[in-house]
């Protein structure tokens, strides 16, 4: 059974393009931001089926996080993403220096 973990919340669109707005809850935003990389939307409303999203591009803005996902070309698009959350599985997590630690290892 895998273990998700949060990295941050879409809470809106930004722009015509296909951008969202998210707020950050990972320390590491520019390695799970990466362009390339996957995280899994979860909906508020289909919480268990988890939808794959690949990393466009990423550039921070005001307090915010803004993303684009492959596929996801137009504000239309990706109204529907708004209000979801965005995990990485456990097994993406990278190994910390010696000494550190993931909070949910505390």
């Amino acid at each position: 059974m895998d273990r998700w973990f949060n990295v941050g919340k879409i809470v809106n669109t930004h722009g015509l393009r296909g951008e969202v707005r998210v707020i950050s809850r990972t320390d590491f935003a520019e390695e799970r931001y990466k362009t390339g990389n996957t995280l899994y939307y979860f909906s508020e409303k289909d919480a268990n089926r988890p939808l794959p999203l690949t990393v466009k591009s990423h550039r921070a803005h005001k307090g915010f996080d803004l993303l684009t996902f492959e596929g996801y070309d137009s504000i239309e698009a990706v109204e529907p993403l708004k209000g979801g959350l965005l995990k990485v599985k456990e097994e993406q997590l990278s190994s910390l220096d010696e000494g550190e630690f993931y909070f949910h290892e505390i």
